[in-house]
């Protein structure tokens, strides 16, 4: 193909080939029927450009300046060539041209980029030969320098704003003929003939997410690792703060949990570091005021944060960045906020930052229920109507039965670029950026606009591109930085664009409604079972923070990470439930109408837990009278006893339970079984008492029915006794052996009173 071009390679009376001037004169219609039009450049995509032979010289824009260039300047541009072929260059040159039209539309910027290696490159302004060869792998930078004024521009207030600029080398090579491109870039000059205030200048806010990995905070172990890593020198946080260093009109979105609770480390460390010698040893002095001090402390990247966050805008995040979509989806309120660190208290809290780029109308809802009213949406949301010529200003209003809210719309390219930005080098991206806004600040220069800019929660960039970008916005006349909250405030524009979505879908990584519900009501049980110990919180705050690290948006992106969470955290619980217990109750038998049952509790909490014992029995004949309440003492045990009554005899199953003053169970229930024998103790009594009489009544009766036994001395005998002992006679004790007693059955025989002498 590009032998075909050999004819057009001479040149005209000014130096120039006469094919770029018939390239640029086909690209300068093209370009006015494209900006008439709005419509991109019809050019084919970089990858055509290239098919027949691929470019062998990469050539990367080191610096251009001045980056706003007026009549009378002198343009410099300066270049890095490298040859990337596998043979060598020789009489390498390279070549600056401008492309004299004036770009108007966004499309049209984007085109002048991916023409390509084949495409125009305008009117050629200076050329300069490089000193020697290019070896393969060789690279050498070249410093290209023209008037402004040769590029031949008008300079009316309509003339100003982006150019197209582009560096060609040409050079032999054993493929390619001395005048062929061997490799281009393109990039743009601003041109500016008039005077600042001529221009109404765009507002851009840029909001930055500081946020960092999910936490699983009843295993912590991997995510401060990980957070580690990105808050070291290199990492993604570290280098996110130096992407921002020093621009304060960057407004910052940050997870608090990222700041210890206890900034008064940070304090104690700037005071500790305050004590500590300061002055410089003599070998180590320096003219340079901005060195750094080898005796200074070098900042750690929370001090480096909180001092970043002194000089602009901040919104706080909710802890640990709620899901807001995962709450919406399961039908849940948002969580409680929780106050700010005194280091924090000026930073802003009514910014939600939903993880879908459309939320719908529930989760707009919640946000606003939950006083975070200004909401950023996602780059593709809310696209104004094709018809719309202009970039609007990116806010909109959606109307919830909460309230509004204040919609951010982020404006997609201006976004794109600061995320992964197409150019290879900071010089390249910051004109990128500059011409697009030149663009837009033309499109309606009687009209005040603010656009919106922002990046993914993951960004990681390169610090000295996005440095370069983020400056170029707030550094020339047509952009300046503005805080977010200047664009929350700012009225709906009334622009027409697409709806948002009235009902959730779903979303990829999201947390399961069911799981989401199942999350609240542990932290609920938790939250009522704390309330047995004086201090609840001591329960409570661990695992609410596990809850709430659990609905992080970081975990989208790691499912698996946020089950194995979710799967401690009920464990945890459980565990905490299980602290309280009732000791094994062995069947009991009741024999009385009115009783008490002992039982015994056991407590390995680390606090006294004030419970209520409560008895439960399946059947009416027997009833627990009233619960008992008991304080255990911590890491021991208590025993109590309930009071019963039985009602009739049978078998009762009693259920134990432990409850809270609020009567939640605050133990799994335990059950034994009672045998009720009702009325036995009365029976018994009477029955030991009828058997008492009637061993009594038998004794008596047996007495009186067996009368004297033989053994028994009668009357007569006695009376002899009697006399006998009178009288002195001993021998009728002898005979009286020989008197036989009557039987006992048998009554005695009347006898005369004169009898006795005859006996005796």
């Amino acid at each position: 193909m590009r032998r075909l071009h050999a004819p057009l390679a001479a040149r005209d009376g000014s130096g120039t080939p006469i094919a770029d001037r018939v390239r640029a004169g086909l690209s300068a219609l093209t370009l006015v029927a494209a900006t008439l039009l709005g419509a991109a450049l019809p050019a084919a995509p970089a990858s055509a450009a290239l098919d027949d032979d691929e470019a062998i010289v990469s050539v990367q824009l080191v610096s251009l300046a001045p980056e706003v260039t007026r009549p009378g300047d002198t343009l410099t541009v300066v270049v890095e060539i490298q040859n990337t072929g596998p043979t060598e260059i020789t009489s390498p040159q390279a070549e600056l041209s401008v492309s004299p039209v004036s770009i108007s539309t966004r499309n049209t910027l984007a085109a002048w980029e991916e023409n390509g290696l084949e495409g125009s490159l305008g009117s050629s302004l200076a050329t300069t030969m490089l000193p020697g060869p290019l070896p393969p792998g060789a690279t050498a930078v070249v410093t290209l320098e023209a008037p402004a004024d040769s590029m031949q521009l008008r300079t009316g207030v309509s003339s100003w704003g982006p150019r197209g600029l582009a560096v060609a080398v040409t050079g032999d090579t054993a493929s390619t003929a001395a005048d062929e491109r061997l490799g281009v870039l393109r990039t743009y000059v601003v041109w500016f003939p008039v005077d600042d205030a001529a221009v109404n200048p765009v507002q851009v806010s840029v909001l930055v997410p500081v946020v960092g990995p999910p936490v699983d905070t009843l295993a912590p172990q991997v995510a401060e690792e990980t957070l580690a890593e990105e808050t070291a020198a290199g990492g993604r946080l570290a280098t996110l703060l130096a992407s921002t260093q020093g621009l304060p009109g960057v407004t910052l979105a940050v997870d608090p949990v990222l700041v210890p609770s206890s900034s008064d480390e940070t304090d104690e460390a700037s005071d500790e570091a305050s004590d500590e010698p300061t002055s410089k040893p003599t070998d180590e002095a320096t003219d340079d005021p901005a060195a750094p001090d080898p005796t200074e402390p070098e900042a750690t990247w929370v001090e480096t944060l909180l001092a970043q966050a002194a000089e602009r805008e901040v919104y706080a995040l909710p802890r640990y960045d709620q899901d807001w979509g995962a709450f919406a989806d399961a039908g849940l309120p948002a969580p409680a906020s929780s106050d700010l660190p005194t280091a924090l208290s000026a930073w802003r809290t009514d910014l939600s930052w939903p993880a879908e780029a459309e939320p719908d109308t529930a989760t707009l809802g919640l946000v606003v229920s939950s006083g975070a009213p200004t909401v950023v949406v996602g780059p593709q949301a809310l696209m104004p109507d094709v018809g719309l010529t202009y970039t609007p200003t990116g806010r909109a209003t959606a109307t919830t039965d909460a309230g509004d809210a204040a919609l951010l719309v982020p404006d997609a390219t201006l976004s794109a670029l600061l995320e992964a930005p197409a150019q290879t080098t900071p010089a390249s991206a910051r004109q990128r950026v500059l011409a697009e806004l030149a663009v837009i600040a033309r499109e309606r220069p009687g009209d005040q606009r603010h656009v919106f800019v922002t990046v993914p929660r993951d960004w990681s960039p390169d610090a000295t591109t996005a440095q370069a970008q983020l400056a170029s916005m707030d550094t020339v006349p047509w952009s300046s930085l503005q805080p977010v909250s200047t664009l929350a405030a700012a009225p709906d524009p009334g622009v027409s664009r697409a709806p948002l979505p009235e009902a959730a879908s779903s979303s990829e990584g999201e947390l399961d409604p069911a799981i989401m519900r199942n999350l609240r009501k542990t932290s609920a049980d938790i939250s009522a079972f704390s309330s047995i110990v004086p201090d609840p919180a001591e329960i409570t705050a661990p695992l609410d923070e596990a809850v709430l690290a659990a609905t992080s948006i970081g975990w989208r992106s790691d499912v698996a990470g946020r089950s194995a969470a979710i799967d401690r955290i009920h464990a945890s619980a459980a565990s905490t439930t299980a602290s309280i217990t009732i000791l094994g109750q062995s069947d009991f038998t009741l024999i009385s109408t009115g009783s008490a049952i002992p039982i015994d509790i056991s407590n390995t909490l680390t606090q006294p837990a004030t419970v209520i014992v409560a008895l439960d029995p399946d059947d009416p004949r027997l009833v627990a009278e009233s619960s008992v309440t008991v304080t255990v003492p911590a890491g021991s045990d208590a025993s109590v006893s309930i009071p019963v009554k039985a009602i009739g005899s049978g078998d009762v199953t009693v259920n134990v339970q432990i409850l809270a003053q609020s009567g939640a169970v605050v133990a799994h229930p335990f059950a034994f079984e009672v045998r009720v024998r009702a009325g036995w103790e009365t029976i018994g009594t009477v029955v030991v008492t009828v058997l008492l009489v009637l061993f009594l009544a038998g004794g008596v009766i047996r007495t009186i029915h067996r009368g004297r036994s033989d053994r028994r001395a009668s009357a007569a005998v006695v009376e002899q006794l009697e006399r006998s002992e009178q009288t002195g006679e001993l021998a009728v004790l002898l005979d009286a052996q020989s008197v036989k007693p009557a039987p006992d059955d048998e009554p005695d025989p009347p006898h005369h009173p004169d009898d006795r002498e005859n006996h005796l």
